[in-house]
């Protein structure tokens, strides 16, 4: 984890994205309840909340139970939008730890905010990329070359809200090391930019979506957790009920674009640990 935070920090120069989610060791230390309480009475306000209710019920019940348990919360006005937009990246950059721990090897690219019109040939590149055992990380370097014991993609780190990062990483296997594994990541992202997805696969890529979608709505809870997350992140929860077809247009040639758009050497940040003494 130290390793990605470390390559996120590097990644990002403006955004909060690039500072952990609980603050670094001295802010933890520091710690105090006032300012817990004026963070909560900042952000946990009416002005700034959603509120999805699903299932069989009495829409007027339902509003005299809010203004009875909610209805004495003080109305404040809804905290200010973050300004700072990360700057563009021009040109790789690199950091190296060393811990008395097992190597690891990851890279991280710039990539959009889930609302993008490219996110979901963005999720599709990262699906084939490296998320499953089919996926052509696994492939090569954990079932072919046998050089990583483990290898992935990971999208949306640290969250979609804002432009955020793909990250690519591989555990080296015993008797190999990061720099095995840096080799073969950037041999199959440049595949991915030079050679399109065959149709069948993005046909299981977008059933696979599909299906992580549609199993997500079938309960109360799972449609309502869905409805604020799109009423949070698009403005509208009905956008909800178009992911399908966002995810339906997703061809082939996409996932090439924005292979060829993101993956590149400027716009990505290398994080290697290496294994203390070795």
């Amino acid at each position: 984890m130290r390793t990605l935070w470390g390559l996120m920090a590097t990644a990002y120069q403006a955004h909060p994205y690039g500072i952990t989610i609980v603050g670094h060791m001295s802010d933890i230390q520091n710690y105090t309840r006032d300012a817990a309480k004026d963070y909560f009475d900042k952000y946990y306000v009416p002005s700034n909340m959603i509120v999805s209710i699903v299932g069989d019920v009495e829409p007027d019940k339902i509003f005299k139970l809010a203004q009875k348990y909610w209805g004495s919360i003080p109305g404040k006005p809804k905290p200010e939008s973050l300004a700072t937009v990360e700057p563009e990246q021009k040109g790789e950059r690199r950091i190296e730890l060393e811990d008395p721990s097992q190597p690891l090897f990851a890279t991280g690219w710039h990539v959009p905010e889930e609302t993008h019109p490219d996110w979901p040939a963005v999720s599709a590149l990262a699906d084939y990329f490296g998320q499953g055992r089919t996926s052509l990380l696994y492939k090569n370097l954990v079932k072919e070359k046998k050089i990583a014991a483990q290898a992935g993609v990971m999208l949306g780190w640290p969250g979609t809200k804002y432009p955020c990062m793909m990250i690519a990483y591989a555990v080296p296997s015993p008797e190999h090391n990061p720099d095995e594994c840096e080799e073969q990541v950037f041999f199959e992202a440049e595949r991915l930019k030079n050679e399109p997805i065959p149709v069948e696969e993005i046909e299981k890529i977008k059933a696979r979506a599909k299906a992580e979608l549609i199993n997500g709505l079938d309960n109360n809870m799972g449609l309502a957790i869905r409805l604020a997350g799109y009423q949070n992140d698009y403005g509208d929860w009905r956008e909800l009920f178009r992911q399908l077809d966002r995810i339906n247009a997703v061809t082939p040639e996409d996932v090439q674009r924005v292979a060829q758009k993101y993956l590149t050497k400027q716009n990505r940040t290398v994080a290697v640990l290496r294994t203390q003494g070795s």
